[in-house]
């Protein structure tokens, strides 16, 4: 056992060093065109292939251009299309804050603000849809209003239902396209009329028809001044749950808090950091909730130096490659690192520079964080290298989280054994877990009490080991099942386990 935990801790050093050592190079994403004025605000995104999308506003003179580019060799190459560039109606109107999304056909969405030169807050919300996969653009919509956030996200869920952030009287809204129809368009206040508006809200899409807000906001007497909270829906954003508190540190004092980010893990496991300054300079925050966000656990502190002004948190999860957060260090001169999590961010690691050494004293603006399924680790990042400011995306990959006793031999679990689902009852997804003592054909499905099959959640060869699959409360079809008792049951070569599990809509 001693020389097993040693080896362990050798191992995860060995992760956190080739980490260190997989960034690069920087690629520029548009060799064709430098804006004359820079550029501005950056997002990341992956479609089901892993192909790579990125958007970004460049500032060319007299106009904001919004462009959207795409790489199918993991970053090393890019083709650019320009998402909109009709002239701006006044000199000093702005567009700002592109966020992306790609939706369940790979279509890339993408929405920024257009800020209006008579107005120092209004901006109204601008999207647009590729039917291609991202090879030209459809004209862009005007789907909203915003009182100006310094952030724009987007969301779509596995439905294709676009959700977007709207910050305007009485509060946060959230904007539904249904099914990506813009017919189909509603708004629903997400926070209540106790708390003033919401700031820098990211949301997250969960399944079907589930989406993760978190934002910051104040009490209407500032007796509770900013805070960050979490709500979330899970009817398509018809109606949004009371918000929940995710830190209660702040309430010690004015902290500044900041830039709340979110992602969520295969057992809906919640993460959201966050930048505040309650030691003085800013830090960054993380904190946890293991019961859908019911309630959130005690935050820890990303960042190891505290020296300097932490700031502008990307997350990203992967069940295979852990956690990882990019920030921002520094105001005017900034430089960017990401750090990462192998223990569900109890703990995390040394900040590394994704940024090549020979630039690292330039400038960097943080853009955006992902990873895909073969640890292929992409941050989007402006950088002034030139002169001027451009996109540049870099590429790390990622080792497996797992710890191996040696080369060929993974640690094994002893018995067969199913879990009992959590949580249970449900009413948005529940997380079933299991493990081999050896390699089998496995069959795990759902069945109501008639029992017939209602969803075959897994169905093929497994090797030993544990697993965690996860049921939505969706039928074959794609059809919300109805409340009630149903039975899962796992079939692994000869064995058999049935089990009862309770959904509550």
């Amino acid at each position: 056992m001693q020389r097993l935990f040693i080896l362990a801790t050798l191992l995860l050093a060995f992760v956190n060093i080739t980490f260190a050592q997989t960034f690069g190079p920087d690629v520029l994403v548009d060799t064709s065109t430098v804006a004359r004025w820079g550029l501005r605000y950056a997002d990341i995104a992956l479609d089901s292939d892993s192909n790579v999308g990125v958007t970004w506003i460049s500032l060319a003179p007299d106009n904001d251009i919004v462009n959207f580019a795409k790489s199918e060799d993991e970053g090393q190459s890019w083709q650019k299309v320009v998402v909109c560039d009709s002239p701006l109606q006044h000199w000093w109107d702005m567009r700002a804050c592109p966020a992306l999304a790609f939706d369940p056909q790979d279509n890339p969405w993408v929405v920024w603000q257009y800020y209006i030169w008579e107005s120092t807050t209004d901006a109204s919300i601008h999207i647009s849809q590729s039917l291609n996969g991202g090879l030209s653009f459809e004209s862009s919509h005007i789907v909203g209003l915003s009182n100006g956030t310094e952030r724009q996200t987007i969301a779509i869920d596995e439905n294709g239902t676009v959700y977007v952030p709207s910050l305007w009287a009485p509060g946060l809204n959230c904007i539904v396209l249904y099914c990506g129809n813009y017919s189909q368009r509603y708004e629903t206040p997400v926070n209540p009329s106790s708390l003033r508006p919401g700031w820098f809200p990211d949301f997250q899409s969960v399944g079907r028809d589930t989406i993760y807000i978190v934002f910051r906001a104040d009490s209407l007497d500032y007796s509770k001044p900013d805070l960050i909270y979490f709500s979330q829906s899970t009817d398509a954003g018809t109606t949004f749950a009371e918000p929940v508190l995710v830190s209660e540190a702040p309430l010690m004092g004015h902290y500044g808090v900041t830039d709340p980010a979110i992602t969520v893990d295969e057992t809906n496991t919640i993460y959201v950091t966050w930048s505040d300054d309650r030691m003085g300079d800013r830090d960054i925050y993380l904190a946890k909730s293991f019961d859908g966000g019911v309630s959130f656990s005690e935050e820890v502190r990303v960042n190891s130096m505290i020296e300097g002004m932490q700031s502008r948190p990307k997350i990203a999860y992967h069940r295979l490659y852990g956690l990882f957060v990019l920030y921002q260090v520094g105001t005017d001169s900034s430089d960017i690192f990401v750090v990462r999590s192998v223990d569900g961010g109890t703990t995390f690691g040394e900040r590394i520079s994704p940024v090549d050494s020979s630039y690292q004293l330039y400038e960097q603006d943080v853009g955006e964080i992902t990873i895909d399924d073969s640890g292929h680790l992409y941050v989007a990042f402006i950088d002034n290298r030139h002169g001027e400011y451009n996109l540049f995306v870099t590429k790390a990959t990622i080792p497996p989280t797992e710890v191996y006793e040696d080369e060929d031999e993974r640690l094994l679990p002893e018995n067969f054994w199913l879990s009992q689902n959590y949580p249970n009852p449900f009413n948005n997804f529940t997380v079933i877990r299991y493990r081999l003592a050896r390699p089998c054909w496995v069959h795990l499905g759902i069945f109501n009490i008639q029992g017939q099959l209602v969803r075959l959640l897994q169905n093929g060869q497994k090797s030993a080991g544990s697993y965690q699959v996860l049921w939505d409360g969706m039928d074959t079809s794609g059809h919300r099942v109805a409340s009630g008792v149903y039975l899962y049951v796992l079939r692994a070569g000869s064995q058999l386990i049935v089990k009862k599990l309770l959904l509550l809509r």
